[in-house]
């Protein structure tokens, strides 16, 4: 059984994957092979990660994670340091990411405001299974580059899944594929 307190330690007080600072407190542990997958919890099959991080990469392959990791250059982009930027953010700047929406913005523009940005999400996150299907949290990965502080429910659904259908996309467990055109 892995050892939280001993992988932070291992780790310098960090987050494996997008390497902020991390207490013991806020630490969880993370299955480099899903326990889904036949990981067990072993100290060589964990690391310790904020919860965000664990959340976001749900039951990704080893492989998908690894991929993540080197299209992110070596830290992912932590959900949780979005958020934190976004709120100190007063106005937007002339970054390439777009600027998350306020509650108003949202019942103003909808959900179609999301529709190119998830398209190019998509093709980066498919890219790996030759365009035909991206694994959900690999999306969700690559929608956080473009939307800061991005989170399924400002659009009003709990499951990131939800809102992936309703841009027009199937999905299947973890999955998300392109609806065939007729």
């Amino acid at each position: 059984m892995a050892n939280t307190a001993k992988l932070l330690l291992l780790q310098g007080g960090r987050c494996f994957y997008c390497h902020k600072p991390l207490s013991l407190d806020d630490a969880t542990l993370e299955h480099i092979i899903p326990k889904a997958q036949g990981g067990d919890a072993s100290e060589g099959n964990t690391v310790a990660c904020c919860a965000a991080m664990n959340h976001l990469l749900g039951n990704a392959t080893a492989k998908e994670k690894l991929a993540a990791i080197l299209n992110a250059g070596g830290a992912l982009v932590c959900p949780r340091a979005g958020a934190e930027n976004n709120a100190k953010q007063t106005t937007s700047s002339a970054t390439s990411t777009i600027a998350t929406p306020t509650t108003a913005q949202i019942s103003i523009r909808g959900i179609d405001v999301l529709r190119e940005p998830m398209s190019i999400a998509f093709d980066a996150a498919a890219a790996m299974h030759e365009g035909s299907k991206a694994n959900l949290s690999a999306l969700g990965l690559e929608l956080r580059k473009m939307v800061s502080g991005f989170s399924s429910k400002q659009y009003g659904h709990k499951l990131f899944g939800n809102l992936v259908k309703e841009l027009g996309y199937r999905v299947d467990g973890q999955w998300a594929f392109r609806k065939k055109s007729k």
